[in-house]
């Protein structure tokens, strides 16, 4: 069997169209580096790979090690290779920094600004803390059918059911009345094709820069923004079933100045 076949059947067994792109390309990179028939990869051919990841974040080179791991397991597991060189490669710690950040305050003030359809995403971004690509995969006749609750597609390839509230219904609906377009993503371009994550960064930029916000804001920071509102007003386990996070540490991330927050509550306690 080929290569590429081999790649493609293994490849074919992921869900997240996003995982299968990513995987796809990590694969490649190290047959790249690595120039042997699958059969002849030795441990040592694994660690000189991951050596070679060195300049790349260490989340960067988590994931990476974790698609390596899983495709050598699903070739060994299959008779496809008579041994896995990968059983002792262990993926790096991850330091994680924290996410950018704007105050609610500065956030509401990019309604002010931009076309009908900017500021129906960032009332999404500030009311739900969608990720980017869960808007982008927002269909318009779910929305035409249930105004107050959407169905998310979410990383995992699974669907969850979102609530939103009457205001940002409102920024929606005035949205819609100018929205052109066949397709039924929900958002689109003015060509009318689905919404591009990438300009919609640049979008946001704009925006800020007309509302006087001198930071440098993109689609994940309007997340962490969410989640840092939710968590000082309504804790860190909600913030977390709500932006339906499987693991509280990954909520912490995006949480800026809770440790600072802390630090003052505990001083003011009284005995």
């Amino acid at each position: 069997m080929k290569r590429e076949d081999i790649i493609k059947l293994y490849i074919d067994t992921l869900h997240s169209d996003n995982t299968k792109i990513a995987y796809k390309r990590i694969i490649n990179r190290m047959f790249e580096l690595i120039d042997k028939d699958i059969q002849d990869i030795m441990r040592i051919d694994l660690i000189k790979w991951f050596n070679s990841l060195s300049n790349l974040s260490s989340a960067t080179q988590a994931q990476q090690v974790t698609c390596i791991k899983s495709f050598f397991r699903f070739l060994h597991e299959n008779e496809l290779i008579d041994s896995n060189p990968s059983v002792t490669l262990k993926a790096p710690k991850i330091h994680n920094k924290p996410k950018d950040s704007i105050t609610k305050e500065e956030a509401l003030r990019l309604l002010q600004w931009g076309t009908y359809r900017d500021k129906a995403v960032v009332a999404l971004y500030l009311s739900t803390g969608l990720r980017v690509q869960e808007i982008i995969d927002l269909k318009l006749s779910d929305y035409i059918k249930h105004r107050d609750e959407l169905i998310v597609k979410t990383k995992g390839g699974k669907f969850r059911r979102v609530v939103i509230n009457e205001a940002c219904q409102g920024y929606i609906d005035n949205y819609l009345k100018v929205r052109k377009g066949d397709i039924d993503n929900l958002f689109v371009t003015t060509q009318g094709n689905p919404l591009n994550k990438n300009s919609f960064n640049k979008t946001l930029q704009r925006m800020a820069e007309k509302a006087g916000i001198d930071k440098h804001i993109t689609n994940h920071t309007l997340r962490s923004t969410f989640i840092t509102d939710l968590t000082e007003n309504h804790g860190i386990y909600v913030a977390q079933t709500a932006v339906g996070h499987k693991s509280i540490s990954t909520t912490r991330r995006y949480v800026r100045g809770l440790e600072n927050k802390v630090n003052d509550i505990m001083k003011e306690i009284t005995l």
